[in-house]
């Protein structure tokens, strides 16, 4: 997977370091293109379920885990869903990255996967630029009662 730069650049998101800024999804006022600095970042390996998400016409595909916050544009809003809940049908904001589509790709394809690493990526924005798609920079949901994760503490 690619993570896009403000540079027009993209790199992969498992060299993505602390510090780093990337291609974001602003959500403040509308869903808009921003940059993100990366707060933490670091990269699990292990036997992980996920879901392969094929996206539009040209069959572009993202590949993250079961519970991985996908951003979904839904009547005109965006919505929040576990990748393990996103169906065929269902539409993913687009990339920020100047290369991304301008509209939000529709899903076609959505498989379960094991995948053999992870990469848990937190940005001040909450969300970051990855090959096609906008998506949260959440891997974990958030339990009731649980504390924040501590790449949510900057």
């Amino acid at each position: 997977m690619q993570v896009h730069l403000p540079d027009r650049g993209a790199i992969p998101v498992e060299r993505l370091t602390k510090g780093n800024v990337t291609c974001a999804v602003g959500m403040s006022r509308g869903i808009a293109r921003t940059r993100a600095k990366v707060v933490y970042a670091k990269r699990e390996e292990g036997s992980i379920g996920g879901r392969n998400l094929v996206c539009g016409k040209n069959g572009k595909s993202i590949t993250v885990t079961d519970n991985h916050l996908r951003m979904l544009e839904a009547d005109g809003t965006v919505e929040l869903r576990e990748a393990e809940d996103v169906m065929v049908g269902d539409f993913l904001i687009p990339a920020a990255g100047d290369d991304g589509p301008s509209h939000s790709l529709q899903v076609v394809g959505a498989e379960a996967v094991v995948m053999g690493a992870r990469n848990i990526i937190a940005t001040s924005e909450g969300t970051i630029s990855v090959d096609c798609v906008g998506v949260s920079a959440m891997c974990d949901p958030l339990v009731k009662g649980a504390r924040i994760p501590e790449a949510f503490w900057g």
